[in-house]
């Protein structure tokens, strides 16, 4: 048989037990777990607003991103560009340059050709002069010596 105050027994102890058992979850309830609802609550909306906040300057910067690299690239392609146009221009001048450093060079070389085959006609001139003197003094002591023999 059972014993009284056992664990099945129906006497008034297990009313006043409900009774306290739904009391507690009601102060509970009331107490704790809404406040702690409430703040959840407001945590959650709290990270999503940070959330979208955080996503919508995601977007900024990626077409900020975007937005300077479209820059750089056409920097690039823009310096490249006057780079190209730079060198283009100095080849342009240094090709000039060596034309007329090619022409004086030339003008210089051809007036050093004249004035050395004007001088080597000059001395081959006074060469046949002075052979020819010598010849006609050799000719003349020849002939004077002959002269004097005969």
């Amino acid at each position: 048989m059972l014993s009284q105050g056992g664990i099945f027994d129906l006497n008034a102890t297990i009313f006043f037990i409900i009774f306290q058992f739904l009391f507690l979850m009601l102060a509970l309830n009331v107490f704790f777990y809404n406040p702690l609802q409430i703040i959840l609550d407001e945590r959650k909306t709290y990270i999503k607003l940070k959330y979208k906040i955080s996503h919508i300057l995601l977007s900024e910067i990626k077409n900020l991103v975007f937005e300077y690299e479209k820059r750089l690239i056409i920097f690039y392609k823009k310096n490249k560009q006057i780079n190209f146009n730079l060198e283009k221009n100095i080849l342009n001048k240094l090709t000039i340059e060596l034309k007329i450093l090619n022409f004086y060079i030339i003008n210089i070389f051809n007036a050093f050709i004249l004035n050395t085959t004007i001088k080597t006609k000059i001395i081959t001139d006074n060469l046949k002069y002075f052979n020819n003197t010598i010849l006609k003094n050799i000719k003349f002591k020849f002939y004077l010596k002959e002269n004097v023999i005969n």
